[in-house]
C-alpha cells in the first residue's frame, strides 16, 4: 500500500497537482496534514530510498493546479486572507466567524475526472474509498487556520458573524457549456441563461448520475492545465439580526405608532418607531437595517400608559452584539428627553422569544380609561347603571373610520369589566374604565358607531355617549413579557447580581417567590439547601436597579408625565 501511494504521489507530482490536492487523493486526510503539507513530504522523503525521484518530482510544479485550480497554495489561501482583511470585516465586533463559500463550478468537474482517472489507474487503493470526496472541507480548514492566525478571531460553525467568500474562475463558463452535454434535461435554459442556472447540486446530481463512459465522452482524460488559476470576485461580511425588546408608554395624542405617510408626505411629524430609532441609532446600528415590530397598536390620538406596550426592534448586519446594561439605559433616557415617549425594561431578546409578543394578541385582557360624556341628565343614574351591569359580548360591525382597509366582517368580542365615576365639577362627563378582550374597538363601543356596534354604552344607560379622550391602561400581564428575557439569555440569570436588566423584566416578586420556597424546602429537607443561595437573593432585594439610574429617576420622570 505505501508503494502504491509513493507511486501516487509522483504521478500527482508529474501532473503538477499542489500538495493539498496530492494529500487528499492519497487519503491522508488529517487536518495536521493539511495545516503544513510540505512538513509531510519532506518527512517522507527521509523515509524512502529514492528521495531524488520524490525531490525531483515536487520541484517540477510550475503551472497552475489543473485540480483545484490554485486555490489550495499557500499564496492564493494568503491572497484570500488579504482580501478578507481588506474588506469592511473590522467594523464588526466579533470574537469568532464562519466561513461561506463559493467555488467555480469547474472545480466540480476537474474533481469528478480526476476521481474517475485515479480510480481506474489505481483500483487496488481506492477499492475501498473514493479519491478527492473533500475538497471543500480541506480548503474551509485551510482557510479558517489562516484567518484565525491573520485576525486573532476563532472559527465556529456557531458563530453569528458570516464571512461570505465568492471564488471566480476566468474560463468557468467554457467548461460549463462542455458540462451542459452530459444531461440536457437538465438544462431548459437559453445558451445566455444556462450558465447562471447551474448550481452546485445540479452538478453534483448530474455527475452522480452519468456513467463513466457518457462523461469521458465530454470530458477525456485528465484536466487540461488552466490558463489561470481562482481569484475572489466578491469577499462580503454579514452578522446575523439582534433583537431588542421593552416597553414603550406614549403620552401625547398627536403621535403614531409608525409613521404615517400618504403620497410621500408624512401625515403626523413624529412616531413611536421613529423616537426609539433615532435614540438606538446612536449606540447599535443604521436606521435602514432596523424593524420595528409590537404586541397591537393604539389610535394616533390614544395615550398607551400603565406597564407600556411590548414590542422588539429586529436590526439586521449589526456591527456589535454586545450591548451593555449602561447603554440600554441611556438609549432609555435619550427617548425620554422627547417628552411624549418613554421606553422601559429595553434589552437584548432571542429571536425564539419574539413570538411570546405576538402570541395571544387576540386573547389578551386590555385595560383602558375613557373620559366619556353623556346627553343624559342624571349622570348618579347613569353611572350606576354602568357599575350594575356586568360583562356585556359585544357584535362589532367592521368600523367605518377602518373600512377602507379592513375587511367588512362583524366580530364578536368582549367587555368583561366596566366601572364609571363622575368628573368633579361637570354634570355630563364620566371617567368609564374598562377591561376588554384584545381587539375590541372600544371608541365605537361608547358612541355606537351608528348601531354598528350592539350593544352599545347608549344602549346600555338609555343615553347617547361619545368619547373624549382614550388611555391604554394595561396590556394582559406583565409576565408575557417577562418570558422574553427570563433567564434564557446568556447575560441574564437570576442569580446574576450585576445584571439588571433583567430586574426591570421581572420585579421583586419572582425573587421574594423564590425566598418562599427556600424557607419550605429549608423546613422540610434541610440538607438539600443550598446557603449560600437565601444570601444572594436577599443581596439582590436590597439592590434595586433603580437606585442606579443618575439624579431624578426614570421611573419620577414617568410618573411626572403621567399625572395629567
Amino acid at each position: 500500500m505505501d508503494n502504491l501511494r509513493n507511486n501516487i504521489i509522483e504521478h500527482l507530482g508529474e501532473l503538477e497537482c499542489c500538495d493539498r490536492c496530492i494529500l487528499q487523493h492519497i487519503l491522508l486526510l488529517e487536518s495536521e496534514n493539511f495545516a503544513n503539507p510540505q512538513k509531510y513530504f519532506e518527512k517522507l522523503q527521509t523515509q524512502e530510498d529514492n528521495k531524488e525521484t520524490n525531490e525531483e518530482s515536487k520541484k517540477i510544479k510550475k503551472n497552475i493546479c489543473r485540480l483545484c485550480l490554485d486555490m489550495l497554495t499557500d499564496s492564493s489561501l494568503d491572497t484570500f486572507v488579504e482580501a478578507i482583511e481588506k474588506s469592511n470585516i473590522n467594523v464588526y465586533k466579533t470574537d469568532d466567524f464562519y466561513v461561506n463559500i463559493t467555488y467555480p463550478k469547474s472545480v466540480y468537474i476537474r474533481k469528478h475526472a480526476i476521481t474517475l482517472y485515479l480510480d481506474e489507474k489505481y483500483p487496488e487503493f481506492y477499492k475501498d474509498s473514493a479519491p478527492c470526496e473533500i475538497f471543500s472541507k480541506v480548503f474551509k480548514y485551510s482557510i479558517n487556520r489562516k484567518i484565525s492566525e491573520k485576525l486573532n478571531k476563532k472559527q465556529s460553525q456557531r458563530s453569528n458573524f458570516e464571512i461570505n467568500i465568492d471564488v471566480g474562475y476566468s474560463d468557468d463558463e467554457q467548461d460549463v457549456q462542455k458540462f451542459i452535454n452530459l444531461d440536457k434535461s437538465k438544462f431548459p435554459y437559453s445558451n445566455k441563461q444556462q450558465y447562471k442556472h447551474i448550481s452546485r447540486n445540479i452538478i453534483i446530481e448530474v455527475l452522480n448520475k452519468v456513467s463513466k463512459d457518457q462523461f469521458r465522452k465530454i470530458f477525456p482524460g485528465i484536466p487540461a492545465i488552466p490558463n489561470n488559476k481562482a481569484e475572489i470576485n466578491v469577499v462580503k461580511c454579514l452578522a446575523a439580526p439582534i433583537f431588542v425588546g421593552g416597553r414603550y408608554l406614549k403620552f401625547s395624542r398627536k403621535l403614531c405608532q409608525t409613521p404615517w405617510i400618504i403620497g410621500k408626505v408624512k401625515v403626523v411629524e413624529l412616531s413611536v418607531q421613529d423616537i426609539i430609532f433615532d435614540a438606538v441609532e446612536k449606540y447599535i446600528g443604521k436606521q435602514e437595517k432596523m424593524t420595528f415590530s409590537s404586541s397591537g397598536r393604539e389610535d394616533v390620538d390614544v395615550r398607551m400608559l400603565g406597564n407600556g406596550r411590548p414590542f422588539y426592534i429586529q436590526i439586521d448586519n449589526p456591527k456589535t452584539r454586545q450591548i451593555s446594561f449602561e447603554q440600554f439605559r441611556k438609549i432609555e433616557q435619550e427617548i425620554l428627553q422627547s417628552k411624549v415617549l418613554a421606553v422601559l425594561h429595553m434589552q437584548l431578546v432571542y429571536k425564539s422569544d419574539i413570538n411570546l409578543i405576538k402570541t395571544g394578541e387576540e386573547s389578551k385582557k386590555k385595560t383602558y380609561l375613557a373620559l366619556c360624556n353623556t346627553k343624559g341628565t342624571n349622570l348618579n343614574e347613569i353611572i350606576e347603571k354602568i357599575n350594575n351591569h356586568g360583562p356585556v359580548e359585544l357584535a362589532q360591525k367592521t368600523p367605518i373610520r377602518v373600512l377602507h382597509r379592513r375587511n367588512m366582517d362583524t366580530r364578536t368580542k368582549n367587555i368583561y369589566e366596566m366601572t364609571a365615576k363622575p368628573v368633579q365639577g361637570h354634570e355630563n362627563l364620566f371617567e368609564l374604565e374598562m377591561v376588554t378582550q384584545a381587539g375590541t374597538y372600544v371608541k365605537e363601543f361608547v358612541h355606537g358607531d351608528f348601531e354598528r356596534t350592539t350593544p352599545n354604552l347608549g344602549t346600555i344607560v338609555g343615553h347617547a355617549c361619545d368619547i373624549i379622550t382614550l388611555d391604554v391602561k394595561k396590556i394582559g400581564e406583565r409576565t408575557s413579557i417577562r418570558k422574553i428575557t427570563k433567564i434564557r439569555h446568556p447575560q441574564n440569570s437570576l442569580f446574576n447580581p450585576s445584571n439588571e436588566a433583567l430586574y426591570h423584566i421581572t420585579g421583586i416578586q419572582p425573587i421574594q417567590e423564590r425566598l418562599e420556597y427556600l424557607a419550605k424546602k429549608f423546613a422540610n429537607k434541610p440538607e438539600n439547601l443550598n446557603v449560600m443561595e437565601p444570601l444572594i437573593l436577599k443581596t439582590q432585594l436590597e439592590t434595586t436597579p433603580r437606585r442606579k439610574y443618575p439624579e431624578k429617576s426614570l421611573y419620577d420622570s414617568l410618573r411626572e408625565l403621567t399625572e395629567d
